[in-house]
């Protein structure tokens, strides 16, 4: 029953009771009179939780009542009802909170004067009727770990238990709190609870203290959806007919039904239930057909499972295969590690029979497995167990057993999918000469994937493997074919460690390469020039890395071809020796104008440095008005731009008409150089203007095979006057990638 609280408030009222707040009255000049005794008994209420007070007040008058904690004055016939008091019909249920109130205060009102008239405080006591026991803490209910069975889970209170009462209909009457609960089982959380599915429609969980009353109450509607399914009806495992083979008979439970199977190395650990659906990687199945593919390590659990016609599970039965129950001796792999060498694995193998090893790599699973006394199929080669096992991109490994007559004792089948233990193979790159930057050496790797590398002052002693996540914090990311190192001649006998990912960040190959002197680009030369005292000639003043260190040198015309400068290599036959100070002669702004100096130590050079002089710099040179033409800088005319999708990346070849001795440069970025600074000028320093953090990678005869990763938005195209330090912009192009069109491979 409900109950409205009402503020007593003065009003008046007629037919059903409204509550009347009670306004005190002047005192009479007379002592108070106290209010009378009240006939009145309390019991227990109807609904749980709840007394009832038992009281007939006179004709006219009302009640109302209040709860307190603690006991109450008499009040006078003169008294104002608390605001708080509630109008009250006798005999109906107060709803009680035992933990604030311990006394049920009730007043008989005068239907006139609207004053207290009689009153009576009842104790509640054991008048009250108890609670419905609450839900148990945090029950769940699972599937079982044996056929037929849930198990459940709960928090109890402590030295609290629990008992179970499976059942085909619900719980009439559940129990209240701090009652006896007779019957049930004794359960311990986490064990199965055998049912039966055709009858135990209900089952109801009772928690109860260390006195046996009851605490807490659940019931569970048992759906075939949480009920582990039942065991195969007769099932048999034997050896199969052919090797490497097994197999089971079995009766189905009704008409229409079918089964399946499937393998695996571990046995299920939950167990499937009635009317639940097939999990991927099974196969239809004959009773009494022999099934392929089992062993006694990886795939030694035959799952079997009896669907009705609707492909929803019915029964299910798990079996551990031994090898008596297995044509063909398995051969075992006992561990799998990866390899020593690039691109390898190590398996390490037991025998079936105490023969010898032969393997042959595929790409697709045997579709027939051999039998005990076959020859080993032609293309197999020999494998010692424990040994590197190079797997190149093969996915499958068979593994034959010999014995002396090399006939077939053993196999396995092993699928790379499920070890894949290799060692990265070897990444295609090399390291040489800088042609760009003095001192510097330059990284080429030719990968349509994503590319970093990283400069360590150690060898890497355990190769990497394949599918291993590579942090690229610290790496430097590769954007062209050929890119300089961001290492120069102090990092000799360092490391450079280069790693191909795929798009999810994964280890597809891998190669370290040890720096040594040869691979860096000779050093810069510090020197001087100035105009010499003869017509046509400019005065070199240089100073040696080295004492004892040696100058040759050679004038080159425009047009001639750029040489090839690898440091500790010899320099071209035609270079001329020159002193600090000496002149060097017959030059002109126009054509003459550049000196290829290098500097050498043991007739090797050292050091190199491409001087392009200017009218300034030669004795009696006309300048030239054109030299230094200034403004925007313009297009560079017949580029053809051929973009290429490659997977990950973007590959980028920019043909330009008549590139021969010309020299270009460009940049990948992600900002166009337009809007985040002002284009180059005619003239500008390329090496100074270069826009932070894009890098340049100057190429000779037209850039080509350009990585662009796929977020990329633009890439630009700069002329120079040559590749050396102090080279000029005299040509720039840019292009927006999204703008290009895809080429075909």
């Amino acid at each position: 029953m409900n109950f409205v609280k009402k503020s007593i408030i003065a009003t008046a009222f007629s037919g059903a009771f409204a509550a009347i707040a009670l306004i005190g009255s002047a005192f009479a000049a007379t002592a108070p009179t106290p209010a009378e005794a009240l006939s009145a008994t309390i019991s227990a209420g109807t609904d749980a939780g709840t007394t009832k007070v038992t009281a007939v007040p006179d004709s006219g008058d009302f009640l109302v009542y209040q709860l307190s904690k603690t006991q109450a004055k008499v009040p006078t016939q003169e008294t104002t009802v608390p605001a708080t008091a509630i109008y009250y019909v006798p005999s109906t249920d107060i709803k009680v909170d035992l933990k604030t109130a311990k006394y049920v205060d009730i007043y008989e009102i005068d239907g006139t004067t609207f004053k207290v008239k009689k009153f009576k405080e009842l104790e509640i006591g054991t008048n009250y009727t108890a609670n419905l026991a609450p839900a148990i803490n945090k029950l769940v209910i699972a599937p079982g770990t044996a056929p037929t069975t849930i198990k459940a889970t709960a928090t109890l209170g402590k030295g609290n238990k629990l008992k179970v009462f499976p059942g085909n209909v619900p719980v009439t009457y559940p129990p209240l709190i701090g009652s006896s609960v007779e019957g049930g089982i004794v359960y311990t959380l986490g064990q199965n609870i055998p049912l039966d599915p055709t009858n135990d429609n209900y089952i109801a969980f009772v928690e109860l203290d260390g006195s046996g009353k009851a605490v807490a109450f659940t019931e569970v509607k048992v759906d075939n959806a949480i009920v582990t399914a039942s065991a195969l009806k007769e099932p048999t495992i034997a050896a199969g007919s052919k090797a490497g083979t097994t197999k089971l008979t079995a009766t189905l439970s009704k008409s229409g039904n079918a089964l399946v199977y499937q393998l695996a190395a571990k046995k299920p650990t939950v167990l499937p239930t009635i009317g639940s659906s097939l999990p991927a990687g099974t196969f239809p199945y004959t009773s009494g057909n022999d099934i392929r593919g089992v062993d006694t390590v990886k795939n030694k659990f035959l799952n079997v499972y009896e669907i009705t016609d609707k492909g929803k599970v019915a029964s299910y039965q798990s079996f551990e295969l031994k090898q008596a129950d297995i044509s063909v001796p398995a051969v075992t792999v006992t561990s799998s590690t990866y390899g020593k060498k690039a691109g390898s694995t190590i398996f390490v193998l037991k025998a079936a029979a105490g023969g010898t090893f032969q393997i042959a790599l595929t790409d697709s699973p045997i579709s027939v497995l051999p039998q005990v006394g076959d020859s080993a199929p032609s293309g197999t080669t020999a494998y010692k167990s424990g040994t590197d096992l190079i797997i190149g991109n093969s996915k499958y490994i068979d593994v034959y057993e010999l014995n002396k007559q090399s006939k077939i004792v053993g196999f396995a089948e092993i699928a790379m999918a499920d070890y894949g233990k290799i060692t990265a193979p070897v990444l295609a790159s090399t390291v040489q000469s800088s042609v760009y930057t003095a001192g510097s050496a330059a990284l080429t790797v030719n990968s349509g994937n994503t590319v970093y590398y990283a400069i360590n002052s150690k060898a890497t002693n355990v190769l990497p493997a394949v599918g291993t996540p590579i942090s690229t914090s610290g790496k430097v990311l590769v954007t062209s074919t050929t890119q300089d190192l961001v290492a120069f001649l102090g990092d000799v006998n360092k490391f450079v460690d280069v790693y191909e990912l795929d798009g999810n960040g994964n280890l597809l190959s891998f190669a370290s390469i040890k720096l040594i002197a040869t691979m860096f680009a000779p050093a810069p030369i510090n020197f001087t020039i100035a105009p010499g005292l003869s017509e046509g000639s400019t005065k070199l003043t240089v100073v040696p890395a080295k004492a004892g260190n040696i100058f040759k040198f050679e004038v080159r015309s425009v047009g001639d071809p750029v040489p090839t400068i690898v440091r500790g290599a010899l320099p071209p036959g035609s270079v001329n020796l020159v002193n600090s100070g000496s002149e060097i002669g017959t030059l002109d702004p126009i054509t003459k104008k550049f000196i290829d100096l290098y500097e050498l130590a043991g007739g090797k050079i050292v050091g190199y440095k491409q001087i392009i002089l200017t009218s300034a710099d030669i004795k009696g040179a006309v300048p030239v008005e054109t030299e230094e033409p200034t403004g925007p800088v313009p297009v560079i005319a017949g580029t053809n731009p051929i973009l290429k999708d490659i997977g990950s990346t973007y590959t980028l070849n920019v043909e330009i008409a008549n590139a021969a001795n010309r020299y270009f440069a460009y940049s990948v970025r992600d900002f166009d150089v337009v809007t985040a600074t002002p284009p180059p000028n005619y003239g500008d320093d390329y090496w100074s203007v270069a826009p932070s953090p894009s890098l340049y990678y100057p190429n000779t005869g037209g850039p080509s095979n350009i990585m662009v990763q796929k977020n990329q938005k633009y890439v630009a195209i700069y002329e120079l006057t040559s590749t050396a330090e102090g080279s000029k912009i005299i040509g720039y192009t840019e292009f927006v990638i999204a703008d290009l069109p895809i080429s075909p491979l």
